[in-house]
């Protein structure tokens, strides 16, 4: 008893030194933690503006003019860059300016001095300074230059071009990430996004320039130019994988291995995202970057990027802040759409974790959020959930982004790349198809005729969302026209002759049927045998080996399907 009751009174002792220790340790903690130094500076208005919506040449290039023109969209002054003066005010009381938002009316800064962020605060024209970021001294931003040299080692794989007047592509393992949205149907009558100019707003673009699937993207001068808006320079291309990997979704041209749904469009890659750091200046960022893709003319947006919690506790998202009009990379997506842009964003990769939901800026409207599928169009568990805080269908689509296909370094082509950040360039890609098919719609029109053609159009649930849409039936709703590939079973080629220890055929699929090969030497014997089952609509691309102790001379190398029996003759040297 006595012991128990020495041991009970020291133990009660004991927890509240401890308590003690933890709330002094908690209030050292909070006192050293370092003061943020990265801001966003709100504007009252834009009074007194050298700008005018008679003038918007000083402003957006024609090829925005033009886009908002086509689509009765009206210039206002949300469109105008920020005060000027403002921001030179701003910059003489000490701060470092680093990004300018025009639709949100604000300015990012970097400040280590408390006394200066004071001084701004009062500034009677700053509607509120919003701590955004605590980190080492950023990069200002420059003017913008799209003038970079290219490496030559493009013109060596000169191979890997793809002529888009092909009926059939061979689109090796990719095929079915795209026939699963019908783009199989809409490139086989050429379109490919020809003319149509996407901005791939993302981490980093490591090394794309070096890897090969984007050969003939840059020898066609289909890379527009790029922008880093982390760092400030327009070299994008030693960041994050991540970028290079979404941008093959789309522009990957590489017969036999890969091929994206729009290789024929042009792009502009904004780096935002600043990959080993996760704080709400990013969003910012995000909107710079697409006002930005909207003053060049961007047709259509891809953002693989999504925003939930924070390395700052204080400035992660609720559920409540999923209405489209709370976050600030949602509420610059909405405006995006707007103004006439396709903005297509990834759900997010929560769907087995406890947050769950979409993320920012999927709930944005007018936009399409895309959720993941696997290759038998079963929703993946890490795809995020819908429906936005407001009530609305999120995600809107879905495409496959389990196990899909993409290229992030030389010579390597992945067939894993799990995420909601693969299945949205799939969908953006057939965006720019399906609008070159369809120049007459409006971006909105576009993605309504999008959510029309999905499997779910009539019951919409908060795991695809609208479902998997079919681009090609989409252009048959608007053109009453139909895509058929011409129903062809034929050996492409058979190589190398004559042959050693292998001989390689490729064979081109209409439909789904086996094809059996046998090697037969002169005397009609069979030396070897091989069955194949074939995919709809593929190139099949066949090792056939050889025994090595297969003496040299004539052999007979013999094909046959359910439609008929080929036979070729070929030497052995």
């Amino acid at each position: 008893m006595y012991t128990k009751s020495v041991n009970t009174k020291n133990q009660t002792v004991k927890k509240i030194i401890q308590l003690i220790v933890a709330i002094l340790y908690l209030c050292c903690v909070a006192y050293a933690q370092p003061t943020p130094h990265t801001f966003v500076v709100k504007f009252t208005d834009k009074n007194n503006s050298p700008y005018s919506v008679g003038a918007p040449l000083s402003f957006l290039s024609q090829r925005a003019i033009d886009r908002r023109t086509n689509q009765s969209i009206s210039i206002t002054p949300l469109d105008f860059p920020v005060n000027s003066a403002y921001v030179n005010q701003v910059q003489t009381l000490g701060a470092q300016v680093l990004n300018r938002s025009r639709w949100l009316n604000a300015v990012a800064v970097y400040a280590t001095d408390s006394s200066v962020i004071q001084a701004i605060q009062a500034l009677p024209f700053v509607s509120g300074v919003e701590a955004v970021k605590r980190k080492s001294p950023p990069v200002a931003v420059p003017k913008f230059d799209a003038e970079r040299e290219f490496s030559d080692a493009h013109q060596y794989r000169m191979a890997n071009q793809n002529n888009a007047s092909s009926q059939l592509i061979d689109y090796g393992n990719s095929l079915g990430q795209v026939s699963m949205l019908g783009g199989d149907l809409l490139h086989s009558a050429g379109f490919m996004g020809n003319g149509k100019v996407i901005a791939v707003i993302d981490a980093g673009f490591y090394i794309a320039d070096q890897c090969e699937t984007f050969d003939s993207a840059f020898i066609n001068n289909q890379i527009l130019g790029t922008w880093d808006f982390v760092s400030g320079e327009n070299n994008v291309y030693e960041d994050h994988y991540h970028g290079t990997a979404v941008l093959s979704c789309i522009a990957g041209n590489s017969p036999g291995q890969l091929i994206g749904t729009a290789p024929k469009a042009s792009f502009w890659l904004l780096r935002s995202e600043d990959a080993p750091t996760e704080y709400i200046v990013e969003e910012f960022n995000w909107v710079c970057a697409a006002e930005f893709a909207d003053s060049v003319g961007a047709d259509i947006i891809n953002s693989s990027l999504g925003y939930t919690t924070f390395d700052n506790p204080a400035q992660d998202h609720t559920f409540a802040d999923l209405d489209g009009n709370t976050a600030m990379a949602s509420i610059g997506a909405s405006i995006a759409a707007s103004r006439g842009i396709i903005v297509c964003n990834s759900a997010g990769n929560s769907g087995n974790n406890p947050w769950l939901r979409i993320s920012v800026p999927a709930d944005a409207d007018g936009i399409l959020a895309v959720g993941a599928v696997d290759a038998n169009e079963v929703i993946a568990p890490f795809s995020s959930r819908g429906h936005s805080a407001d009530g609305r269908i999120k995600p809107d689509v879905s495409a496959q982004g389990l196990a899909t296909v993409g290229q992030f370094e030389p010579g390597i082509f992945s067939q894993s790349l799990n995420g909601t950040s693969f299945s949205s360039p799939l969908i953006a890609g057939m965006c720019a198809a399906f609008w070159e098919a369809v120049p007459n719609l409006t971006a909105a029109q576009v993605i309504q005729k999008v959510k029309e053609s999905c499997d779910q159009f009539n019951s919409p649930d908060s795991l695809k969302g609208y479902g998997i849409p079919d681009f090609a039936q989409a252009y048959t709703t608007v053109t009453g026209k139909k895509i058929i590939i011409p129903s062809v079973n034929k050996i492409d080629y058979v190589a190398p002759n004559p042959f050693r220890d292998f001989i390689n055929v490729r064979y081109l699929a209409a439909d789904t049927h086996y094809i059996e090969l046998s090697l037969f030497d002169i005397m009609g014997k069979e030396i070897s045998y091989q069955k194949h089952w074939c995919d709809a609509r593929s190139y099949q691309n066949l090792n056939f080996n050889v025994p090595a102790t297969l003496a040299s001379g004539m052999y007979f190398l013999q094909v046959r399907s359910k439609y008929d029996r080929v036979t070729l003759k070929l030497m052995k040297d």
